[in-house]
């Protein structure tokens, strides 16, 4: 049942959780090496190429890691912890992606400075999300393409995650979505109107 927390659910959680603890030498240098490519981002003014700068620093660490002895395991834990509704709980993400997604936030704000942070801020979850996915490496994009898709080609992934997000950027990032007015048709409509188009 979906939303259940059965004793093995827990246990299977504090495993996890001792997992990725475990693995916190891996996770610093993850983190360091994330950080120190977007401390030296340049902002050039090339909106495309400055986006694309930032989301191959977002991808590649991350992608390049799994071709490590332990690494896929350890990606498999971190999107594990991503998407756990208790990953807060733990402060995992908190002490070591978090730093990450600030530094890349900043920067995209300087790429995006008429874009409010709450949407960049979307954006970047947003892109999260997708490499959460891809590290899950859960075999179903083999078997959606019939095995032409092969996550274990970690250069060709990396590429084509990173051309993905820095296009989800430029589109989410080119107009300031939550200033866009409603057309004065819907504003017309009485609460009535709008209910029936529900």
């Amino acid at each position: 049942m979906i939303g259940s927390r059965s004793p093995a659910h827990f246990a299977a959680l504090r495993h996890y959780s001792a997992r990725v603890t475990r693995n916190r030498r891996r996770q610093n240098l993850l983190t360091t090496q994330r950080l120190q490519r977007l401390h030296e981002v340049q902002i050039t003014g090339n909106r495309e190429a400055d986006i694309r700068q930032i989301a191959a620093i977002f991808v590649e660490p991350q992608i390049n890691i799994r071709s490590l002895p332990g690494g896929l395991d350890f990606t498999r834990l971190i999107a594990r912890e991503i998407c756990d509704p208790m990953e807060s709980e733990r402060g995992i993400v908190a002490e070591y992606l978090d730093p990450v997604a600030f530094a890349a936030l900043e920067l995209l704000k300087q790429v995006a400075p008429h874009v409010d942070y709450e949407q960049i801020c979307w954006a970047f979850y947003f892109a999260s999300g997708s490499m959460a996915i891809n590290n899950a490496n859960t075999g179903r994009v083999e078997r959606l393409s019939s095995g032409k898709c092969q996550t274990s080609d970690t250069s060709y992934v990396a590429t084509m995650l990173t051309t993905f997000i820095a296009a989800a950027w430029d589109g989410m990032l080119s107009t300031n979505i939550g200033q866009q007015k409603r057309s004065p048709a819907r504003a017309r409509r009485s609460p009535q109107q709008r209910k029936k188009l529900v």
